[in-house]
C-alpha cells in the first residue's frame, strides 16, 4: 500500500501521520478492522503531536468494538477522554465506553461512566434518549407491535 510505504520510507515525513491514518482508514473501509486498529494504534505513539492523534484513539477504540475487543475500547476511549479534553471525540468516547462496559457486563463500572456523561453533557443524554425511544418506536412498529404502550382491558 502506496500510503504505508510513504510511512516506511520517511518516518518524519510531515505528512507521514496523514498517510498512516489513511492507510488504516482503507484497511477499515475494507473491513479489516483488525488491520485498521493495528495501524491506528501507532499514530498517537508515533505522532503524539498529530492532529490527527484523537481521531486515531477513536477509531481504535470503535475498531476493537467491531472485533469484540471491548476492554481496548474501554482502554483507548477513556485514554482519549483523559488526554485528548477538547477533541470533538470526546463526548462520543465517554459514552462508547460506557457501552462497551456493559458489554463486558461490568455494570457498575458502566453506570458510573454513563452518569459521567450526563453530567458532563446534559444536553446529548436528552437527544440521546429522544432517539433511542424513536428507534424503539420505529422497531415495535415495523415487527408488528405497537408503538403505544399496551391498554389495559378488564
Amino acid at each position: 500500500m502506496l500510503f504505508l510505504a510513504l510511512v516506511a520510507e520517511e518516518p518524519r515525513h510531515e505528512f507521514a501521520d496523514k498517510a498512516l491514518y489513511n492507510a488504516a482508514a482503507c484497511y477499515e473501509g475494507a473491513r479489516r478492522f483488525e488491520s485498521a486498529l493495528r495501524l491506528y494504534e501507532r499514530l498517537p505513539l508515533e505522532y503524539p503531536q498529530s492532529a490527527l492523534a484523537d481521531e486515531a484513539l477513536f477509531r481504535v477504540g470503535w475498531n476493537a468494538e467491531n472485533t469484540y475487543e471491548f476492554e481496548k475500547a474501554v482502554e483507548r476511549y477513556m485514554a482519549l477522554v483523559k488526554n485528548y479534553p477538547t477533541s470533538k471525540h470526546r463526548k462520543d468516547a465517554l459514552y462508547n465506553a460506557a457501552r462497551s462496559l456493559e458489554n463486558l457486563q461490568r455494570y457498575e463500572e458502566a453506570a458510573a461512566a454513563f452518569a459521567a456523561y450526563a453530567k458532563a453533557y446534559p444536553d446529548a443524554t436528552t437527544r440521546r434518549g429522544r432517539a433511542s425511544t424513536a428507534r424503539s418506536s420505529t422497531r415495535r412498529r415495523r415487527s408488528g407491535g405497537s408503538s403505544s404502550p399496551p391498554s389495559r382491558t378488564s
